[in-house]
């Protein structure tokens, strides 16, 4: 791995991963405390567990698409 894709991977992408990952276990306590267990609580599960993988095995397609999953989840929970 070159210098700019380790710079990449340390500096940018994982922390986002980890911001997600933290704003996606509040939002599944949230929705398990409301009782709602359809299926936006098993997606943000989904991408629980996405992210944590990521972060524990630091590939940065696996983050980029753990981001991107969070991403679409958070906008189908607007809807």
């Amino acid at each position: 791995m070159n210098k700019k894709a380790f710079a990449l991977l340390q500096h940018w992408l994982i922390p986002t991963a980890l911001l997600a990952g933290n704003m996606a276990l509040v939002q599944l306590i949230y929705l398990l405390a409301q009782g709602n267990y359809g299926y936006s609580t098993i997606l943000t599960g989904i991408a629980i567990i996405v992210l944590t993988t990521g972060i524990l095995r630091p590939k940065k397609y696996l983050l980029l698409s753990g981001i991107i999953f969070y991403t679409i989840v958070l906008f189908l929970a607007l809807l």
